[in-house]
């Protein structure tokens, strides 16, 4: 785990992802600004646990002093209050999201795109790296996160049914690479 307690800046080893929108910005809302955003989820009483409290209190902490607001508004939620795919009441999860496009590799951190082999989908495992900053405007005080990059570290039960990979038979009965057919001229 690596942490900065300055920037509140950490990395998040081996977690599930959800909802991941890392190659397309979207906008939640109609009229709301589109941006890249996923959803950790981490297991309770696990040292990722840990390092996310820390990192929020320490950006509250930088920010307010002594006076942190009483309860203080932040990303990090009990897996049981979300009625989903994946999410347990052994875990917890917060979200991230940025305007500029994140950092997306593989497991050799080499960058991916949507559909390569490694890249994530919802339901595998990543390591994460994200901002923690704190908020004090109109909108009201809290701890806020800002997605910074995603590695994909090995698959999962992706979420919804699907499947990370697809491997068709070919005609001619061989394997074919995941994901894909073979040559169009290999099947006249």
């Amino acid at each position: 785990m690596n942490t900065n307690k300055t920037n509140g800046q950490v990395t998040l080893r081996d977690v599930r992802v959800s909802y991941p929108n890392l190659f397309e910005p979207r906008a939640f809302s109609p009229g709301d600004r589109e941006k890249f955003s996923a959803t950790f989820l981490i297991e309770k009483g696990s040292e990722n646990q840990k390092v996310v409290e820390d990192a929020i209190r320490a950006v509250a902490r930088g920010k307010w002093g002594d006076n942190v607001p009483n309860p203080l508004k932040h990303p990090l939620r009990d897996g049981s209050e979300k009625e989903s795919a994946g999410y347990t009441a052994d875990q917890v999860f917060f979200s991230a999201n940025t305007t500029k496009r994140p950092v997306i590799v593989n497991r050799t951190a080499e960058p991916v795109v949507d559909g390569d082999p490694e890249a994530p989908y919802a339901g595998c495992y990543v390591n994460a790296t994200v901002s923690f900053w704190a908020m004090d405007s109109a909108y009201g005080k809290r701890v806020c996160c800002e997605l910074r990059g995603v590695q994909f570290v090995r698959d999962g039960d992706a979420f919804g049914g699907g499947s990370p990979a697809v491997g068709f038979e070919s005609l001619d009965g061989d394997k074919a690479p995941a994901g894909g057919g073979s040559d169009v001229s290999d099947l006249l």
